[in-house]
């Protein structure tokens, strides 16, 4: 089995997330799900028990629900090191609260609903459910959401399967949809009885969004099963929705627009479900299973183990020696936690040595540590003589292996034994992780495969001194596992590198402190050369020089730093560095601080890449991700840049964006995407490291109070918040976003072909329609040649009378062209991530007719975008008023006399004829008469069509 950390939230900085598996499954069985307690929750072993007795009663559930194909086999419950030490609770190895797949805290943003957290996109595994304390210990906790283990069952469709909540989540969304005259709830099954729809209508013609469906605890009809994704408190609930025609129990309903059927394309959760490995090509089919009871084991967090494994072999001689030396002493002089054992190894032909394990209790222990890094270089490359030697290093401090973390760095392939392959079983056997550092472009390629193998993270170190990737990813193994210490790791605003030239007798600029900032703040300055003299001013213009308590020169090290005693000022501070003697060359300036109190979050940011092994040739979609959140709460409006260190010293940056396009599966959730496509010539493999910042220096970034979230639906829903924006300090965020390698790469010399589609569209919308004039308004968000960068050739829109043929038979459905529009061009889209709107003019039998959309993006080579999510709507006469407006804008145009009174009713008005009048007086009447008896009929069958008749 393979051991791996996965992705975690809360952290002090940005770092890359590997996309492993660590739940396993074997036999119909899952292992390897860890449920982790947050430090801040008191110990009781009531909680525990209360944890245990909610997973086994889960566990049957879900074995139920899968029809008797999966269960939850081994659980692991993580204790804080806080915890009593004697209750028998074994050793944490890779297992962190910030890495766990359910996490227990002692409040959430939702109180004691839980919600999964979910960035990629349908079929694609969730990154960690939250939970809290009084989910599992208040007893009225299942008034609200149900059993608690059809709760569960329901964060784990999201969390394994990818799958999306088929209720309305967008807070901007109704609860409701229109359907051949009918208003139905958003709900997987179509017969779902509940509350009346409101009378306040918006443009569309819907219920506004604060009209909430409330579905009936105990449905009329019984043998309705479906759907655990939908509301799992509803009694007859059993199973997830299928798209098996035969059983209408638990039938699909593709017709809505809630997150699954936008996202996954229609399909039905079951039919994701089968396409994921659990249960592809019959794998785990159904078995008798007489105990789903889980086992379940009790860890405790331990301190932090690090041995740090230097290669000190001849290739290393020069540059390569003094950055590392430069490196390894600034990241256990500033970044290691108190508290914490260090060790160190250096590796040549054979290994040494250098620290026995220590542990670091006072500053001045941090430059004894420091003083045993090597600067001395000889030899040939034994990297497994350097991990054999790290574990006997653990083994004579009397540090236990498991959860210990070794940080190999390394330049070159190993040619003396033991190789890695040789020392592997016992590093794997000790339970320790390993970081790997591919220190330039020679490393030896089975570096990653040592980190995917032990749970440990992969970084890239380019062979310049240009950029501060290799600081930043040593940083990054502390930020990765913070062992629930994130409250002392300290926060890198900023880490960049000036050149100074000769002629430049000072270098004057700013940095950005942010107000949940401020303790024990340290503003660092690397030379290559000569040390200079530096200045700060403060905010409030204090001058700090080198006569400061707090200043510090390493003239060995060439480095200076400036620790500002008690809380620093919040704002911007300036640094001045005096080149007296004038000289030229790098310099490399970092910035960290550490959270003031516990009760002001600071703003955190997490960084992955979607994968870090590809082939150019098969498979060359990679997506880069940041997420920017202060506690629970997500930053939008932030700008996001990845720097990409490519092979042969280039560089490429890219944009990252919130908004829903691409890459981006959900706009204004603080998570911002872009696709990476600029891969460079390349005959082998290629190795790639990437370094993310975050900045708000402009003030555009703001803090939304609530989120709308993948979670269980309560009965009393209090989900349809308004979110609030508030304005976010003025900072900066930066430090690695880790590594990835790819196989070959776009010929050199030669355009390289054009390989990439356009995005699929994702928000295709219905703005407004005119019944008067037969002509319907789309919108959606332009995507790119290019995945989503680029303008795309032309959209394909095709329509038809019901959403089937456009989920099943895309190509054979209507075509709309320019010919069918009153405004727009489908053959002039606009750039990606601009905003398109076009008037589509119906046919004259548009009358009480669904009228279904959907489109697709084509681009100048031919590559096609996967059709967009299904749009639809029914047109409804409403009797018109008279008045005498003339047209003055566009709407007026598109919408002859009819305006728009507030944002939630469209009221026509239109200039008749005393004839027209009289006629539509007397259609009207008829029709009036008519509804009143569909009304009266409906009452009386509604219990058993849970379906919902329009008002006149």
């Amino acid at each position: 089995m393979v051991r791996y950390v996965p992705s975690t939230l809360l952290l002090i900085a940005i770092y890359c997330v590997h996309a492993r598996e660590s739940i396993t499954i074997s036999d119909n069985g899952y292992d390897g799900i860890v449920v982790a307690i947050h430090k801040d929750v008191t110990e009781h072993r009531i909680l525990i028990e209360k944890i245990k007795d909610v997973f086994t009663e889960a566990s049957a559930f879900l074995y139920r629900a899968t029809k008797h194909r999966v269960y939850f086999r081994n659980i692991t419950i993580l204790v804080p090191a806080r915890w009593s030490e004697d209750l028998g609770y074994r050793m944490a190895t890779t297992e962190t609260y910030e890495t766990a797949h359910f996490r227990v805290d002692k409040k959430g943003t939702a109180g004691d609903r839980p919600y999964a957290r979910q960035i990629d996109c349908c079929g694609k595994p969730g990154l960690y459910v939250q939970m809290t304390e009084t989910f599992f210990t208040n007893v009225s906790v299942p008034s609200n959401l149900g059993p608690l283990d059809k709760v569960v069952v329901h964060e784990w469709g999201h969390l394994r399967w990818g799958l999306f909540d088929e209720y309305t989540v967008d807070e901007d969304k109704s609860h409701f949809y229109l359907d051949s005259n009918e208003l139905l709830p958003v709900a997987c099954h179509s017969l779902i009885s509940g509350s009346e729809p409101c009378s306040d209508r918006g443009a569309d013609g819907l219920p506004l969004p604060e009209c909430i469906f409330r579905a009936d605890p105990e449905q009329p009809v019984d043998w309705i099963k479906s759907s655990i994704m939908f509301a799992q408190w509803i009694k007859s609930v059993e199973e997830f929705c299928h798209g098996d025609p035969s059983d209408p129990n638990g039938k699909h309903n593709r017709v809505p627009q809630n997150r699954q059927n936008v996202i996954c394309d229609g399909r039905s959760a079951w039919e994701v479900m089968l396409n994921h490995s659990d249960f592809i090509n019959g794998t785990n089919p159904t078995r008798v299973i007489d105990d789903t009871s889980p086992n379940f084991i009790i860890k405790r967090s331990e301190v932090r183990r690090v041995v740090l494994v230097l290669d000190t072999s001849g290739s290393m001689a020069g540059n390569r020696i003094q950055r590392l030396y430069q490196t390894a002493t600034y990241f256990i002089d500033t970044k290691i936690e108190d508290g914490s054992f260090v060790g160190i190894v250096g590796f040549s032909s054979t290994a040494v040595i250098l620290a026995g394990m220590t542990e670091i209790k006072y500053g001045f222990q941090r430059d004894d540590i420091a003083s045993n890094v090597p600067q001395v270089v000889d030899g040939f490359t034994s990297i497994g003589a350097g991990l054999e030697l790290a574990l006997q290093v653990l083994e004579n401090g009397n540090v236990a292996s498991e959860g210990a973390s070794l940080l190999l760095i390394t330049d070159g392939a190993e040619n003396r034994s033991p190789f890695i392959a040789n020392v592997l079983p016992d590093i794997y056997d000790s339970g320790v992780r390993v970081d790997t550092f591919a220190y330039t472009e020679s490393a030896q390629l089975i570096l990653q495969n040592l980190s995917d193998t032990t749970g440990g993270l992969y970084f890239y170190v380019p062979d310049n001194d240009n950029s501060t990737a290799f600081i930043d990813s040593l940083a990054a193994t502390i930020t990765d596992n913070p062992l629930g210490n994130s409250d002392i790791i300290p926060i890198t605003l900023e880490s960049s590198v000036i050149t100074l030239t000769t002629s430049e007798m000072t270098y004057e600029d700013t940095l950005f402190l942010d107000s949940s900032l401020g303790n024990r703040t340290v503003f660092s300055f690397i030379f290559l050369e000569t040390v200079l003299d530096v200045a700060l001013l403060s905010p409030t213009a204090v001058r700090i020089d080198k006569y400061y308590i707090g200043y510090s020169v390493h003239e060995e090290q060439r480095r200076v730093a400036i620790e500002i005693h008690g809380i620093a000022e919040a704002g911007i501070w300036t640094y001045i560095i005096y080149n007296t003697n004038g000289t030229s060359g790098i310099i490399k300036i970092i910035l960290e601080s550490r959270m003031q109190n516990e009760d002001d979050e600071p703003i955190r940011v997490l960084g992955r890449l979607s994968k870090t092994t590809l082939s150019y040739g098969t498979d060359p979609e990679l997506v880069f991700r940041a997420e920017v959140r202060k506690g629970y709460s997500p930053v939008v409006g932030a700008q996001v840049i990845a720097t990409v260190n490519t092979p042969n010293n280039g560089k490429v940056v890219l944009t990252l964006f919130d908004n829903g396009v691409g890459g981006d599966i959900i706009a204004n959730d603080g998570v911002y995407s872009a696709y990476f496509l600029d891969y460079t010539p390349c005959g082998a493999t290629c190795r790639y490291g990437v370094k993310i910042n975050v900045r708000n220096t402009d003030g555009t970034a703001m803090i939304k109070s609530y989120e709308t979230l993948n979670g269980a639906l309560p009965m009393n829903q209090n989900i349809r918040r308004t979110s609030k924006l508030t304005t976010a300090d003025l900072f900066t965020r930066t430090t690695s976003g880790g590594a990835f390698d790819v196989e070959g790469g776009p010929p050199a010399g030669t355009a390289p072909k054009d390989i990439y589609p356009p995005s699929r569209i994702t928000d295709l919308k219905i703005e407004e329609q005119s019944y008067d004039n037969g002509t319907i308004r789309l919108t959606w968000t332009a995507v790119g040649d290019d995945y989503d960068r680029g303008r795309v050739d032309s959209y394909d829109l095709r329509r038809s009378t019901g959403v089937d043929e456009l989920y099943d038979n895309f190509d054979n459905a209507s075509l709309v062209t320019n010919d069918d529009l009153l405004v727009g061009n489908l053959s002039s889209p606009q750039v990606a991530r601009s905003r398109e709107s076009i008037v589509v003019i119906m046919n004259a039998t548009h009358n009480n007719r669904t009228h279904a959309f959907s489109v697709r993006a084509i681009d100048t080579a031919g590559n096609q975008g996967k059709p967009s999510n299904v749009v639809f709507t029914t047109f409804v006469y409403v009797p018109p008023v008279t008045s005498t407006v003339a047209p003055t804008s566009e709407s007026d145009v598109l919408w002859p006399n009819t305006t728009l009174t507030t944002p939630r009713q469209n009221v026509t008005k239109s200039k008749l004829t005393t004839t027209a009048l009289i006629l539509i007086i007397v259609v009207s009447s008829i029709v009036v008469i008519a509804l009143l008896c569909a009304i009266i009929c409906c009452m009386q069958k509604r219990h058993t069509k849970g379906r919902f008749d329009l008002p006149i």
